[in-house]
């Protein structure tokens, strides 16, 4: 945040010393010329910025302070119809009651220990509705927790389409909360039989795929924690089946980010000190400042599919940039267009000066 605010800073000195002579030397004290100060800052700048994403594994954490999402048919496949569950433990601090909000596709019912507590069968598409700073979901339940370790459930059918069940404690959207609350973790370390790298990359044992539901006594002793591995079920045209994990995906994040991210994450002050850079090109005559912010740019609009899978098919909504898309914050549209516009404005002929014009657009609508 520092250099970025020097950069800043600087960009109006450049304005005002682009006509004095230039005098180098490797000594930033020894300067007088401001342009030689912001030059040493724009090489650092182009020296520590990679513009690529690096590959990580999609770690769910046991926070249960935002959204959890099971993906049935990135573990079961599409087209599929029958059911399947999936189960977890809420770990609780003391004795609670805690609401979670919940979407879903198709049938789902709920037990929350030895109790059913939703139940809603039907075929319907799970609408995932993103707001500024919340994800807003249709149906709620409250969940009356006991001190400790509590067996949450659920069943999800399936009539062959999209096959997804998400829950979340109610959405502040945004809002900044004087008390803090107590709440649960949510974890699967603590049943017998999962090792701990397990736990580590999922909070869901999952099991299907079926015809219909388990009977009673299936249910009963899953209700209580007591999962047997090593076992196999019946299911759907006499396949056998047994517990797994739901897919681990996979996802693209930025290089060495720190405790305020990177010098290319989508946000308002990244965008500005591309549009400094366009302006150090400028003052110094020197092509590579103004290539940073082409390469800024052109690095965004690449990866703007690859943004909406990782939001939209793998429902990681706080995934790497992923307020690139649609967002009515202004941190998140007005200051990163500017080296976009600036762009636009100084260059009427380039490679994908459509793309940059249809971006603006949309930025202005």
């Amino acid at each position: 945040m520092k250099t970025k605010s020097i950069l800043l800073f600087s960009a109006l000195l450049m304005l005002a010393s682009a006509c004095m002579p230039e005098k180098k030397s490797p000594n930033v004290t020894d300067m007088e010329n401001p342009l030689d100060v912001v030059r040493l800052i724009g090489d650092k700048l182009i020296r520590d910025t990679p513009f690529k994403y690096r590959l990580k594994l999609s770690r769910p954490g046991d926070q249960f302070s935002s959204m959890k999402t099971i993906d049935f048919t990135r573990t079961f496949g599409t087209g599929k119809q029958g059911l399947a569950y999936a189960f977890t433990q809420l770990i609780a601090p003391e004795k609670m009651e805690q609401k979670i909000e919940l979407e879903h596709s198709d049938g789902c019912r709920i037990w929350l220990n030895d109790k059913l507590i939703y139940d809603l069968p039907g075929k319907r598409e799970a609408k995932l509705r993103k707001e500024e700073r919340s994800i807003n979901m249709s149906f709620e339940v409250m969940l009356n927790l006991n001190e400790g370790t509590n067996n949450l459930l659920i069943e999800s059918t399936s009539a062959g389409r999209q096959w997804i069940v998400a829950i979340q404690p109610p959405s502040l959207k945004g809002a900044v909360n004087a008390q803090k609350k107590q709440s649960p973790s949510i974890s699967i370390a603590n049943i017998p039989g999962v090792g701990k790298e397990i736990a580590e990359i999922s909070n869901w044992l999952v099991l299907g795929l079926f015809d219909k539901s388990m009977d009673d006594s299936g249910l009963s002793s899953i209700l209580k924690g007591e999962i047997v591995f090593g076992e196999m079920y019946k299911g759907t045209e006499g396949q056998l089946v047994t517990w797994t994990i739901p897919k681990i995906e996979v996802l693209g994040d930025v290089i060495d980010a720190k405790e305020w991210g990177t010098n290319y994450n989508w946000n308002y002050h990244n965008g500005g000190v591309a549009w400094a850079m366009q302006l150090l090109s400028e003052a110094s005559g020197e092509k590579k400042y103004d290539l940073y912010a082409t390469n800024f740019c052109d690095f965004h609009l690449k990866g703007k599919d690859f943004i909406d899978y990782q939001v939209n098919t793998l429902h990681e909504f706080n995934s790497a940039n992923s307020l690139f898309l649609k967002t009515p914050l202004l941190d998140f549209t007005l200051a990163p267009s500017i080296p976009f516009i600036y762009r636009l404005r100084k260059e009427k002929q380039f490679d994908n000066r459509e793309k940059y014009v249809s971006f603006i657009d949309s930025m202005i609508h």
